[in-house]
């Protein structure tokens, strides 16, 4: 996952989606990467992404679909997944897992992705989760959403080099 990270954010500053430097922390580069997609597609990252002052501070999530809580205390930052403004986990220090938990809430409660970020999350189950149905997805706009993110694969495998 790091090497598809790295290479989501060389992609992201070649096209001007991002200035961040990669750094050894693989949570900041996580989520750059999957900011870069996001912007890429013109999708909004904040439908995933909450930062909250305290963990018990979500009356002001404005959506219902699974999306990741992050809160900050003395020891640390902490990710939390949450469905309808109900925390479901204990959270983690590992944005990753968090975003797993988040992913996987989506099968689990067969919920399609937010219209917000159809590609981000098609996205996602191609190129990272490997995931290529012949029919069906969790997408709302299927035929635009794989086009974009075939063709954003495609480029991705164009840039190795």
């Amino acid at each position: 996952m790091k090497r598809k990270c790295e290479k989501i954010i060389n992609f992201g500053k070649l096209k001007k989606l991002t200035s961040f430097t990669l750094g050894s922390d693989n949570t900041k580069n996580c989520v750059e990467a999957l900011k870069v997609v996001a912007k890429h597609f013109k999708e909004q990252i904040d439908d995933l992404l909450h930062k909250v002052q305290t963990k018990d501070n979500l009356e002001n999530l404005l959506i219902n679909s699974p999306c990741i809580v992050i809160s900050e205390d003395d020891k640390g930052t902490n990710y939390h997944v949450a469905i309808e403004k109900e925390l479901i986990n204990n959270g983690t220090t590992d944005f990753v897992s968090a975003f797993q938990q988040c992913y996987a809430m989506y099968y689990i409660c067969n919920m399609q992705y937010p219209k917000s970020l159809s590609c981000t999350f098609e996205f996602v189950q191609r190129y990272y989760m490997k995931t290529h149905p012949d029919q069906g997805t969790k997408s709302k706009i299927f035929s635009a959403s794989k086009k974009k993110v075939i063709a954003l694969m495609k480029k991705l495998t164009e840039n190795e080099g």
